[in-house]
């Protein structure tokens, strides 16, 4: 994947992780928790992990339907730290939670503290570090079951609320 085949918006910041922390709490990308920098090389490398083209629509997120493309996706994801190899399943439980049958704005909206679970079953949840042993459930630590998930969190805000990764 070549980075000028992307839309999204491109922003120059500070070399310093420092920095993009705190520019990133200024401008609400994050959830608190620093974020990595979605470089294009680090973004193309998500993209060139999945069949799909940057611009294919995922699903519209809530609570603002905000449009979900692989391309956000893949942004949210490289902030989160997904591997490459992680980052299908970042696409799948994004197209998941998009059904209206799951009724993800009631998940996006409620006061309460929920999140969506996601079940990988078979021989990549060794592969990809995703926890599903004692304290699965309760953050083991795993990068695959972390970064995962804090992806598709940084999407839900990101995409649903903002209707862009950078606003």
């Amino acid at each position: 994947m070549l980075a000028d085949a992307l839309a999204a918006e491109v922003l120059e910041v500070d070399a310093d992780p420092e920095a993009l922390y705190a520019l990133s709490l200024e401008k609400g990308w994050g959830d608190g928790v620093p974020i990595l920098p979605p470089t294009d090389e680090r973004v193309c490398s998500l993209l060139d992990a999945t069949p799909h083209p940057p611009d294919h629509i995922l699903g519209v997120l809530p609570p603002r339907h905000g449009v979900a493309t692989v391309e956000l996706a893949a942004i949210n994801a490289a902030m989160a730290g997904v591997e490459p190899a992680a980052f299908p399943l970042v696409l799948a439980a994004l197209e998941a939670i998009s059904a209206p049958e799951f009724n993800a704005f009631a998940l996006t909206t409620t006061t309460s503290s929920v999140f969506p679970m996601l079940i990988v079953n078979g021989p990549s949840r060794d592969e990809l570090g995703i926890d599903y042993r004692a304290g699965c459930m309760g953050g083991a630590a795993g990068r695959g079951s972390m970064s995962i998930g804090r992806a598709v969190s940084l999407c839900l805000r990101n995409v649903g609320t903002n209707g862009t990764p950078c606003n």
